[in-house]
């Protein structure tokens, strides 16, 4: 009885020993699939910094654009402004003669051809009525350097905003291999695995799992041939 009661107590031990192993075996799962995890993070941190990097370039040539688009509009308002002033002025001397032109007088006080009263007249009124072509194209230089500053603009924080969402994708991605890389360290000395690499890991389960079996192999024949 004594003989056999030890043979039980040793094979408790051994059976504990069957646990300790199974849970190994679990742990070794959960490290493979950390591994495994950590690499597609890994990967996508590496796209993300990529990205990240584009951007920036991006960015850049965006400010850049932008400066350029600027400088436009600052050019196109200041040439507009000077034709403008310039139009005016003539305008003010046109209507000036007009206002002295006698209304039977025939030659252009100008260039000195003779109109006629009547045609004289009209081209004066026409003068004052018409818009000058380069002033009528400045404005629309104007505006459409206007047009391109928004629109370069609207490039230059859609790209901040890209830029942004990138950083905080970087940063979940940086968390996230932080907590595995916890807990790959815990797993690296959990005693139930007994090997700071996986393959190492593996390879001290398999060991103690065969000397277990022999073990409960031995304490079988051995209880097997007690009365």
């Amino acid at each position: 009885n004594l003989q056999h009661s030890l043979i039980d107590e040793q094979r408790k031990a051994l059976l504990q020993v069957d646990a300790d192993l199974l849970t190994a075996q679990q742990l070794v799962g959960r490290w493979e699939e950390l591994l495994r995890r950590s690499a597609e993070i890994s990967e996508a941190l590496s796209d993300e910094q990529s990205l990240e990097e584009q951007l920036q370039e991006k960015l850049a040539t965006a400010q850049s654009a932008l400066a350029i688009a600027d400088a436009e509009v600052l050019a196109a308002a200041t040439r507009h402004e000077s034709l403008t002033s310039a139009a005016d002025a003539i305008r003010g001397a046109v209507a000036t003669i007009a206002a002295h032109l006698p209304p039977d007088r025939i030659d252009c006080p100008l260039c000195g051809v003779e109109h006629g009263a009547e045609i004289l007249h009209t081209r004066v009124a026409k003068a004052l009525q018409s818009l000058d072509p380069e002033v009528v194209q400045s404005a629309e230089r104007l505006k459409a350097s206007r047009n391109l500053l928004d629109a370069r603009k609207k490039v230059l924080i859609t790209t901040e905003s890209e830029l942004a969402a990138c950083g905080r994708v970087l940063g979940e991605l940086d968390s996230q291999l932080f907590d595995l890389e916890v807990e790959l360290n815990d797993l690296k000395s959990n005693v139930l695995l007994g090997g700071d690499t996986l393959a190492l890991a593996k390879e001290s389960i398999r060991r103690r799992g065969d000397a277990n079996a022999v073990a409960k192999s031995q304490l079988d024949e051995t209880q097997g041939q007690l009365a």
